[in-house]
Parts: C-alpha cells; structure tokens; sequence
C-alpha cells in the first residue's frame, strides 16, 4: 500500500483539509505528512517496504480532536500496533469504530478510505503494516508456495483474524516497533533497516499463533489472570522490583509456573519483561528532556549509569545522552 492522500477534520476546521505530502528526495520510497501546526504536533510517514508490503508511522499530538481521512490501496490486510495513545478507525462509510489501545495489537482488512480518530492532547504513537491479499497468496498457496504446508496453515490462521478482538504487544515485538520508530539510519540504508525489522515483526506474529496453539486449553484463566497481575506489579515497582521468589509469593503461583507463564502469555521471562518497561519508561522520560540521564538511570531502577547506558544503547540503538540532546 502506498498512500496516496491524507486529510484532516476538526471540530475547530469541520471541512476536509488535504495535507500536501513532503517527500524524502531522492528516496520516493517514503512520504511523510505533518500535521498542520494549527491542529497540533507530529507527522505521518507512509513507507514502501517491498512491492505489496507498506509501513504506516504515525506520532501525532492534536490540539484539537481530529478526524484523518487515508486515501490508499483497498482490500489490504492490516497488522496494527499502538505504542501509546489510542487508534479508533473505520472504513470511511462505515458506522461502528474499532479501538486499538496503548500497548494492543490486532488485524483488520482495510478499505480505500479509512477514517481515524484522535483525540486531543493525547500522544499517539502507532505503527501499521500493511500487506496486499497477493502476497499472502504468494506465500501459502499456488503450485510452488513460498512456505511449506504446516507453517502455511499458522500464517493463513494469523490472517484470518481480522477484527478479532486486540491482543497484547508481546516485549519482543515491542523491542522491535522502538527500533522502527528509531531507526538509526538514512536513506537506502534506512530502507534495509526497516525492511528487516517489518520481517522480523512478521516472524514474531505469525510465531504467536503457534505459540497459542501448544499453550492449549490447559493454561486456566486464573493462572493467565496472575501473570498479567504480576505484571503489573513490575511495572509499578520497577525502582525496586521484588525478586523471583517475592513476586511468586505475591501473585500465588510457584516460580516454575511464573516463569512459563510469562513465556507463554508475554512472550519473554520475567526479567526480560522488566528491563523492556524499564526501557520504554527511560526513553519516554529523555524524550521529554527535562531530567538527567542519571536522574532517569535511577528513576527506572538501575544503580549504575554506564550499565543503563549500555542496555538502552542495546535496545534502542542509541546512548541516553544522544535522545536528550536531540
């Protein structure tokens, strides 16, 4: 999909206004909208990963609650991602609106013209991934498909889910989308980057099915229900998190199950999951750039500056110092 225009509403502006697109030069591969600076902060990126494959960025923080009108390719498969914030969009002549949260993931098939709204003072960070029915045909069916018959199946059960209800976004495919929204590089460079890691997102969405379907019925809601509560207990405590024994005592389950769990349900161990949210919570605070690293160092639960540095360097791709001083 590429994407031919993007218009605004508003309640301040309640007539369509089409936002001329700035195109990288000299990589036509990409086109980014920004927002019209009466209306508020950010921009649109629509990218061409591939022939059939599309990459949508959006950062966007409206003064106003806005109504954006996408013009592109219809019929397309959709793999939506919200990072922060919250995505509610519709085909242009539907009614009813699905909603894609903060920290959601989902599938949905796209018309020509979808409508997406958001709201005001909010901070939307999303990103789509959008894929034309022919390459999914290429890939699973035909006399020579691309994957073999039991993996065709998990892709073809991945697609199907098309407006199911929104899942979480496991701390792996997490890892990823900031890796996209920072990609470190330029031009053609940039275009391989972001190619590779649209791939590898790919990979980790079509593995989940796989993952869901050797999970089983035998993992009983209660269990599910603690780990997600443990969760939110290293979220809230990540300054001082409990150790692995603590959290298992807290939540009622034995450190065995614990740490199935989180692979199972989150994708990741248990302190893999931490240090993401640590992650995610030091690049938000420097990207705000009214503290110190070593303030945020410790804010986040680390004890020793040069060890965060390098972590965050690690998932970001970048040293804390070079988000706070952009």
């Amino acid at each position: 999909m590429k994407l031919n225009s993007l218009a605004y509403k508003s309640p301040k502006n309640p007539y369509w206004v089409e936002e001329k697109p700035d195109i990288a030069a000299p990589h036509p591969f990409e086109t980014t909208y920004f927002t019209p600076k009466e209306l508020g902060d950010g921009a649109f990126q629509s990218i061409q990963i591939r022939k059939g494959i599309a990459l949508i960025l959006l950062d966007q923080k409206p003064h106003h609650d806005l109504i954006l009108e996408m013009v592109g390719s219809p019929e397309l498969i959709k793999l939506n991602f919200t990072l922060s914030g919250q995505i509610k969009a519709k085909p242009a002549k539907a009614n009813k609106y699905f909603i894609i949260s903060s920290g959601e993931r989902n599938v949905s098939v796209i018309q020509a013209k979808m409508h997406v709204e958001l709201s005001k003072d909010q901070h939307t960070v999303a990103t789509c991934v959008s894929i034309e029915n022919s390459v999914i045909h290429s890939l699973t069916e035909g006399d020579e498909p691309l994957i073999p018959g039991n993996l065709s199946g998990m892709v073809k059960a991945y697609f199907n889910e098309a407006y199911k209800k929104p899942n979480p976004i496991h701390p792996s495919m997490s890892f990823i989308l900031h890796q996209i929204h920072n990609c470190p590089y330029n031009g053609a460079l940039k275009h391989i980057y972001l190619e590779s890691k649209v791939l590898e997102l790919l990979v980790l969405c079509i593995g989940q099915v796989s993952l869901s379907k050797r999970s089983g019925p035998a993992k009983r809601h209660q269990d599910i229900d603690k780990i997600h509560y443990a969760k939110e207990i290293l979220i809230n405590h990540m300054d001082d998190p409990p150790s692995l024994l603590e959290l298992s005592r807290l939540v009622g389950l034995n450190d065995f199950k614990l740490k199935k769990g989180f692979r199972e349900v989150l994708g990741t161990t248990v302190f893999g999951y931490l240090r993401e949210k640590r992650m995610e919570k030091a690049h938000m605070l420097l990207k705000r750039g009214n503290t110190s690293v070593t303030e945020v160092t410790f804010e986040v639960g680390y004890q020793n500056p040069g060890y965060f540095a390098a972590e965050f360097k690690k998932q970001f791709g970048i040293y804390p110092s070079s988000l706070l001083n952009n």
